[in-house]
């Protein structure tokens, strides 16, 4: 069984208090909770109301002001509004602690008090420590000695919140017994995990590793609905942008821009995710490259006698050792220590770590082709609004060429009859004069008609001409 000690001069959990509290939160969830907690479990007897009323406030949100939240599969879910509420009728944190199977700790806003205090329990690395509080938003995993830490962004899939798409950390530290996350803001995932857990729990062996897959898991399926979104708008904008009327050529660049923006923060939120992923496959495959044929040639050899003199004098087990074999040593330091083992408990603990290793590895091959198939996806629908851009720009063109065609083809008209009239009016004015002019003086009508007739002739040889060059 696994034990983790919890040093004998750590303060007291009851003095810490965390102040933050969310502002929509009904003031019966903020009083002090006292005897009654709740302790349900994710087995197959666990009813889906009693479930979902552990995280679901009465208008069906996240209820925020629970920050902590327990699970172990041989106890179940319990959830608190403080660190030190979180414990059973019968048992207290440190006795949950040591409760065999693997334990999950969400925080949610620790403070500097609980993170210390954190810090001091689980032996968490200062820089790990100064990673969750800064909220280093960089996606990464590092390797320390007792545990392995990884930052992976969700995001806010709110559509209606100011925030959309906006990232927000989710830091995982995995140990041997058990998991913790960390996350500034309120996130859906421990409660789509532990739906999961409760769904599956006849068909899967939970362990840290396994939890901390179907968190990075289920924050890249929040990723497809978005993508699907992605995908009508871009596909909507590709039919219409060269049939769209003049009249709606604003709204289209409108619509161009906004799923453009969409598809940058998506990509934005992709990016690092598959190397974050690459790292953690790669770790696994070292840890389980020692196959079966070689751990049985080690049963029959005296090498499993050194690996067990090893394991005992160092503590250094795989990436994935998952075994409850291992415990924290009472003094506080990161060490870790393992009682005396038998050879053949030490090949047959590598041989359930290494198919442990191996589902988890199968595990995140899959987490790796859905990210690695929506960065494609994304960056296909980014060449295709870049295409539509320009084919908008394309149409725009042609519209004002148009438009300057026909304006030249009025102007071109005007032109052509004021050289018709122009000299008309000249003759005329002419001949209207208030002076002495030809035919002046004649009281017939021969002057007159000479001067309509040149004036019919002009004008029928200048609609010719401007026939003849296709003016009119």
């Amino acid at each position: 069984m696994s034990h983790l000690i919890v040093p004998a001069d750590l303060p007291n959990l009851d003095d810490l208090h965390h102040r933050n509290s969310s502002p929509r939160v009904p003031e019966r969830l903020l009083k002090p909770t006292g005897g009654r907690r709740r302790n349900r479990g994710l087995g197959r007897g666990c009813n889906r109301k009693h479930h979902e009323e552990l995280f679901l406030d009465k208008d069906g949100f996240i209820d925020e002001s629970y920050r902590f939240t327990f699970f172990n599969p041989a106890i179940g879910t319990i959830r608190a509004q403080e660190f030190a509420d979180l414990r059973t009728p019968g048992m207290d944190l440190a006795a949950l602690l040591q409760v065999g199977g693997c334990f999950w700790i969400d925080v949610l806003r620790p403070s500097f008090q609980e993170m210390h205090l954190f810090s001091k329990i689980f032996g968490i690395h200062a820089l790990t420590v100064e990673d969750i509080m800064t909220q280093d938003a960089r996606e990464k995993c590092e390797v320390h000695a007792t545990y392995y830490f990884v930052c992976f962004r969700s995001f806010d899939n709110d559509p209606n919140s100011e925030s959309y798409l906006e990232p927000k950390c989710i830091y995982n530290i995995v140990m041997r017994e058990g998991i913790i996350t960390f996350h500034m803001d309120p996130a859906v995932h421990q409660y789509h995990v532990l739906r999961r857990i409760r769904r599956q729990i006849d068909h899967i062996i939970v362990t840290p590793d396994w939890l901390n897959y179907a968190i990075i898991d289920d924050i890249t399926d929040l990723l497809a609905p978005i993508l699907q979104v992605v995908e009508f708008d871009v596909d909507s904008i590709d039919e219409l942008v060269l049939v769209i009327s003049s009249s709606e050529q604003s709204d289209m660049l409108l619509r161009i821009s906004t799923a453009r923006k969409r598809v940058m923060m998506v990509l934005r939120l992709l990016q690092g995710k598959a190397d974050v992923v690459r790292a953690l496959t790669k770790r696994f495959e070292t840890a389980t490259a020692l196959s079966t044929s070689q751990i049985n040639a080690m049963a029959g050899t005296g090498a499993v006698h050194g690996l067990v003199t090893e394991r005992q004098n160092t503590g250094t087990p795989s990436i994935c050792d998952n075994s409850s074999r291992w415990r924290r040593a009472s003094n506080g330091d990161h060490a870790w220590t393992a009682p005396p083992v038998d050879a053949p408990d030490v090949v047959a603990e590598m041989a359930l770590d290494q198919r442990k290793g191996h589902e988890t590895l199968l595990y995140l091959g899959d987490v790796l082709d859905h990210i690695v198939t929506m960065m494609q996806n994304a960056a296909h629908y980014d060449n295709i609004l870049g295409r539509a851009h320009a084919n908008y720009l394309a149409q725009i063109s042609i519209d004002l060429t148009e438009s300057s065609n026909r304006t030249n083809d009025v102007v071109a008209k005007l032109s052509a009859l004021a050289a018709i009239v122009v000299p008309l009016n000249f003759i005329t004015g002419m001949w209207g004069a208030n002076v002495k002019v030809p035919g002046q003086g004649n009281d017939d009508l021969h002057y007159f008609f000479t001067i309509l007739g040149m004036c019919m002739l002009y004008v029928i040889v200048a609609i010719s001409w401007a026939r003849y060059y296709r003016i009119f």
